[in-house]
């Protein structure tokens, strides 16, 4: 997972959201790196006055940023619901219960009406790790425009990030 203290511009809900997407992107990413599925998604608010709130949701099996991003959209939702307009100091995403990718078969219902395709989305989310690989982190990502702010890597107190993160 990650997590980022918000300064001052980015804690209105709105950009406080987008930053966790970025987030989300990031563990997503790492995630197909190593070669895991997550089975459980927390996203995580700090707002300013202290208070915390999270959420968290079961997953099928998945390494896809596509579906990553629409369950963590739904948990947002749910999360700025209860404050809409308080400002945010921190956001987290984790992803939980992993188990390794070879162990993830497709599901029953991609391609059908209603339901999208995982395997494309799955695909996509691989083109765009391989886009950023070789160009540069950020050379492609979901959901922040251009001129918006993106929270720049930072080396973790626990661990020695690995050479690859930089790039996601």
């Amino acid at each position: 997972g990650h997590s980022h203290v918000l300064p001052p511009e980015l804690r209105p809900p709105g950009q406080a959201r987008l930053v966790a997407r970025r987030l989300l992107g990031k563990a997503a990413s790492r995630l197909r790196r190593l070669g895991f599925a997550a089975t459980e998604l927390h996203v995580d608010a700090k707002w300013v006055d202290g208070r915390r709130d999270g959420a968290k949701c079961r997953l099928a099996a998945t390494d896809d940023s596509f579906c990553l991003l629409a369950r963590m959209e739904a948990l947002w939702q749910g999360l700025v619901a209860k404050r809409p307009t308080a400002p945010v100091k921190k956001v987290g995403v984790v992803l939980c219960g992993l188990v390794p990718r070879e162990a993830v078969g497709g599901s029953l219902l991609d391609g059908l009406p209603g339901y999208p395709d995982g395997r494309r989305t799955l695909r996509l989310s691989q083109a765009l790790d391989e886009l950023n690989a070789r160009y540069g982190r950020d050379a492609v990502s979901i959901g922040v425009g251009p001129g918006e702010r993106m929270p720049q890597s930072k080396v973790a107190f626990t661990r020695i990030p690995d050479m690859e993160e930089f790039y996601e």
